[in-house]
């Protein structure tokens, strides 16, 4: 379930290009993880996985650093 939930919050991410909309999919998507009992170390974990897969195209590697930036940003608020 982990990485499959990860790539379809990702594949959700991709289709927006608005950081407010980013940003509320993240949200949900953190407190899912939480309520599914996972810490913010685990979930920064989990979005990092795919961030390995996904590194010989070079625009999800961007756009996985912008996500890991708001990830960072909601998980310390």
């Amino acid at each position: 379930m982990d990485n499959e939930f990860i790539l379809n919050v990702k594949s959700e991410l991709d289709k927006t290009s608005w950081n407010f909309e980013r940003k509320e999919i993240i949200k949900k998507a953190v407190k899912t993880l939480r309520d599914d009992g996972y810490k913010d170390t685990e979930i920064r974990e989990l979005f990092k996985i795919e961030a390995f897969k996904e590194q010989d195209n070079s625009q999800m590697i961007n756009n996985n650093a912008r996500y890991m930036e708001l990830l960072n940003e909601i998980l310390n608020s």
